[in-house]
């Protein structure tokens, strides 16, 4: 009798415990690549989600932590990267009760995806001691096709030189390109930057100036083209928008030494590449 009073009560005790929330069961956390194929070197950007109706604040990231969040990355089959670095998320990350946010992480900074070809990756989450894990995302990193390629000057009187290449990588159905800065003599890529879409009708031009900028302009749509300046390390200069049916578009120099737009208007739409 007393066997099966206590196996009656075992059986509550586990109906009791089943029924209650789980605040692990109810964190739920996705990824999302901005791109699943990459030109070589260009920075790899991942969205993250995490969704809390635990019923208390979580925290990511800071001093005092309520979870820890970790990247996972494996390049082709089998091989787990080691993160260079050892933090995802570097400031705070409140996620209040009932509620879901998102933010945006360079995977890049965190493992050396420079190696051509596939990789995988996904999130892993610790919340009081208990693991879960997100979705798996697909990652192809390729080198680009070369388009252009000028050599300039970094400074005056100085024998360091940069070598700019345009690049382009057909990917969302379109064909975009890339200016990739490097200092061949010491093997280092500075930069790997995103200019727009390319349509091809029109040529993309490239000048280096008498400041040792770097001046970009390329079709990025039916009579509109996209003109940047950037610095010989990669850092943005200017960024415009011009408009013309006219078939003359062109870089110019001017008596100062740089480059400006001939035969378009300039507009003051926005500026998406």
């Amino acid at each position: 009798m007393k066997h099966i009073r206590y196996t009656g009560l075992w059986v509550a005790l586990v109906w009791l415990l089943a029924a209650l929330p789980s605040s692990f069961a109810q964190i739920e956390v996705s990824l999302r690549l901005e791109h699943s194929r990459t030109i070589r070197y260009e920075p790899v950007v991942i969205e993250v989600r995490v969704r809390n109706n635990s019923g208390r604040e979580l925290v990511l990231g800071g001093d005092e932590p309520t979870a820890q969040l970790w990247l996972e990355v494996e390049q082709g089959p089998g091989k787990m990267l080691r993160p260079q670095e050892p933090e995802l998320v570097l400031t705070p990350w409140v996620i209040p009760a009932g509620e879901a946010d998102r933010r945006r992480f360079r995977a890049s900074r965190v493992y050396d995806m420079r190696g051509l070809g596939p990789y995988t990756m996904w999130l892993r989450m610790e919340v009081a001691g208990r693991s879960l894990a997100s979705n798996r995302a697909f990652l192809d990193v390729v080198p680009g096709l070369e388009l252009q390629r000028v050599v300039g000057e970094v400074a005056p009187n100085t024998a360091k030189q940069r070598v700019y290449r345009l690049m382009t990588l057909n990917r969302d159905r379109a064909e975009h390109i890339f200016l990739r800065i490097d200092d061949e003599d010491r093997n280092v890529c500075y930069a790997v930057l995103h200019l727009g879409r390319l349509v091809r009708v029109y040529p993309p031009q490239m000048r280096v100036d008498r400041k040792h900028r770097i001046t970009v302009l390329h079709q990025a749509a039916p009579g509109r083209y996209f003109y940047q300046v950037f610095k010989p390390g990669g850092e943005e200069v200017t960024r415009r928008v011009y408009l013309s049916e006219n078939p003359n578009v062109r870089l110019v120099p001017t008596e100062d030494g740089r480059y400006i737009v001939s035969g378009a208007t300039s507009s003051s739409g926005s500026f998406t590449p």
